[in-house]
């Protein structure tokens, strides 16, 4: 039965649930990345237009009506454009943030088990699995957070007025599996010679979300370790206490 681990050394989102009978750990969460923000951008300047005209309608509608139709458009103009100049910073610093997170957000989910850790996400068109031994050898697997470089490429290209607020592109990063294969926690840490390592991104998020969500994702990989297969299979070597006297050895 899955019960949701609560920790001090967790943070509260994304919640980690964990299966204490099938050892099986399950994280999902909704991500709104920097392309969500762009698209709550995108939104938010669409409404922009029927804004400025509704605003002009309800204008023209105070306005005196014995005044002449000219002068009534030259005050609804007026009047409507210092209304939207300052109501506009206080949009583009809500809304596309807003629209991100209930429109566009996408859906991360990871499941960690003993042999294998899988990932569905909108990077891959099916999912993603990752064996934890291979050739006999464990698998050893962490998550990090990078810099998004796309983002970064795209800030510096992006145009526009008010909407240049790059925060959320400055902010961006990619959120990766790191996978080291080829070497066993019980051979000499100096003879790693056939480590092999690649990281495989998993998600784009923002890089406090995806500090927050790498801890859980590792406290995970740990709760799910299925141990090192090949150190079992070593023969067992009885210590013996140098620090006891010679006749109680």
């Amino acid at each position: 039965m899955m019960r949701r681990i609560v920790d001090v050394g967790l943070p509260p989102h994304p919640p980690l649930h964990f299966d204490t009978t099938t050892r099986t750990a399950v994280v999902t969460t909704r991500l709104a990345d920097w392309r969500a923000v762009e698209r709550g951008n995108q939104l938010t300047s669409l409404m922009m237009k029927p804004l400025w005209l509704a605003t002009g309608f309800l204008i023209w509608g105070r306005t005196p009506s014995d005044f002449h139709w000219i002068g009534r458009i030259v005050i609804v103009v007026i009047v409507t454009s210092i209304i939207l100049a300052m109501l506009k910073p206080i949009l583009f610093g809500t809304l596309p943030m807003f629209f991100a997170r209930i429109l566009f957000a996408r859906r991360l989910r990871v499941t960690m088990r003993p042999e294998a850790i899988g990932f569905r996400s909108w990077l891959y068109g099916r999912g993603v699995r990752i064996t934890r031994q291979f050739q006999n050898r464990p698998v050893q697997i962490r998550f990090t957070v990078r810099q998004d470089r796309e983002a970064s490429t795209h800030s510096v290209f992006r145009r526009g007025g008010q909407r240049t607020c790059r925060q959320h592109l400055e902010q961006a990063a990619v959120l990766e599996a790191v996978v080291e294969a080829g070497w066993s926690r019980v051979q000499d840490m100096e003879k790693r010679s056939g480590q092999r390592m690649r990281a495989i991104p998993v998600a784009t998020v923002d890089a406090k979300t995806g500090e927050r969500l790498a801890v859980v994702l590792n406290a995970a990989v740990e709760l799910t370790h299925g141990g090192n297969k090949q150190s079992n299979s070593r023969s067992v070597v009885v210590g013996r206490d140098l620090d006891q006297p010679s006749h109680a050895r």
